[in-house]
């Protein structure tokens, strides 16, 4: 009876040892390949830290280099310069520039 216990243990905890193992690879693998195909995307991005996206899933992002926030329209294509619109000179004027109002209405 103990080797069949020892057996089917050390079978058990092998087998969980080698799924997390290759979970983690693969979890790893795809976080990375994300990343690199956003990079890839535009270089420009790699300089904006994205906090919110409006209804429309464009990103609002503060520039890492000077602070300004930026909303960036993800739908014009190839991104570049002209996909970023000024929004406000810091996080704190970003927020008190945020009204309840909708601009559908």
């Amino acid at each position: 009876f103990l080797s069949f216990f020892l057996s089917f243990f050390l079978s058990f905890f092998v087998s969980y040892i080698l799924l997390y193992i290759l979970y983690y690879v693969l979890w790893k693998t795809l976080k990375i390949q994300a990343y690199v195909f956003f990079k890839e995307k535009s270089k420009l991005m790699c300089r904006y830290l994205p906090f919110a996206n409006d209804y429309g899933s464009n990103q609002i992002c503060m520039n890492l280099d000077n602070g300004k926030i930026y909303i960036v329209y993800m739908d014009k294509g190839e991104l570049d310069q002209e996909c970023f619109q000024y929004l406000a000179n810091d996080f704190t004027e970003f927020l008190d520039g945020l009204s309840e109002e909708s601009i559908d209405e």
